[in-house]
């Protein structure tokens, strides 16, 4: 199975869960910031990275006075959302591309905005963050929303945990990290904000475990290994950490 055939299948598990993409208790800081993002710059062609949950992206197509195109892996996920939304007029704001991320079918220069949430670190970021450089108009901006490491995680106790209970999972960031990789990319950071939301990790392990067929209790336990950093730096207790969520707005630079 092609990583691609891959991630498709991860998606259609994680939305019927509501798991690790755009889960509903991080929905309320996203729509804020991408609502001002939209009334500040009034992007008119939108990109987004995938369906998600599906109610995100439902309300920020009412936020938005032209169109969001969304790249989609999974056909079984486009229809499904057309099938929960039919009759609702928001819809006719929305735009599906069953496609690869990696090999974005949207013209060059084509987009105002690209809205990536929950998805960068299943990616893979390189060829992805050429692909939205690609896409977007110069001075066009990329929305972009995801768990990063804390800044005393140097040695990426929080991303080793995750690998190990989520193998398709590829990096987490220092924020500062983040910003670099994406100025090094031909992106100017505008503003962002750096939040922290409780996460229940044992709760997590078992959804993960549902997808790659292994014992919640194997899961829980990969989990409790990496118990001491997570303590020292995500206030890991009882299962449970608050995890860093960053939330920022990159503008594609334009050549001198």
């Amino acid at each position: 199975m092609s990583r691609f055939e891959e991630l498709t299948r991860f998606f259609e598990y994680d939305h019927r869960e509501n798991g690790t993409v755009e889960p509903h208790w991080r929905h309320e800081p996203v729509l804020k910031h991408f609502n001002e993002a939209v009334s500040t710059y009034r992007p008119r062609t939108i990109v987004k990275t995938g369906i998600g949950g599906g109610p995100l992206l439902h309300e920020m197509a009412k936020a938005v006075q032209g169109l969001i195109i969304v790249v989609e892996p999974s056909m079984k996920l486009i229809g499904k959302f057309l099938e929960q939304h039919a009759g609702d007029a928001v819809i006719d704001k929305v735009r599906f591309i069953n496609g690869d991320f990696n090999f974005l079918p949207v013209d060059y220069y084509a987009a105002d905005m690209i809205i990536c949430v929950d998805m960068l670190d299943v990616l893979e970021t390189g060829p992805v963050i050429d692909e939205f450089r690609r896409a977007l108009q110069f001075d066009g901006f990329l929305f972009l929303a995801q768990t990063v490491l804390e800044p005393e995680d140097l040695e990426g106790v929080y991303d080793d945990m995750t690998r190990e209970v989520h193998p398709l999972h590829t990096d987490y960031y220092l924020e500062v990290d983040l910003k670099t990789v994406l100025e090094l990319n031909e992106f100017s950071f505008v503003k962002g904000d750096l939040s922290r939301f409780e996460c229940d990790l044992l709760k997590r392990a078992g959804h993960l475990s549902g997808y790659y067929g292994t014992k919640t209790e194997d899961a829980a336990q990969a989990v409790e290994r990496y118990k001491e950093g997570l303590e020292q730096i995500y206030g890991y207790r009882d299962g449970t950490v608050r995890e860093p969520y960053f939330i920022g707005l990159f503008r594609r630079n334009k050549p001198e």
